[in-house]
């Protein structure tokens, strides 16, 4: 799924510095999509199921938010 220059250039001819952005981008993209697939050949090694980590990334945002607001509350109640 790589785009390079030359399969982008062939599409439109944008000018110059949305090229050289447009280039950028894919190349963070590209990045961030090898990271994703490393992670999953990890977690695949490890036996740990996506679901699974899932479940216990979205628990511990619950949590976090839970006592981020209890925090937020009871400081905006308090009178220094």
């Amino acid at each position: 799924m790589r785009l390079n220059e030359k399969e982008i250039s062939c599409c439109v001819s944008p000018p110059e510095w949305h090229h050289q952005h447009t280039l950028y981008f894919i190349a963070k993209m590209n990045s961030v999509y090898q990271v994703m697939m490393e992670q999953k050949d990890f977690m695949r090694s490890k036996g740990i199921k996506q679901s699974r980590q899932f479940m216990s990334i979205g628990l511990n945002a619950v949590i976090f938010a839970t006592q981020f607001f209890a925090i937020k509350v009871h400081f905006s109640t308090v009178s220094l």
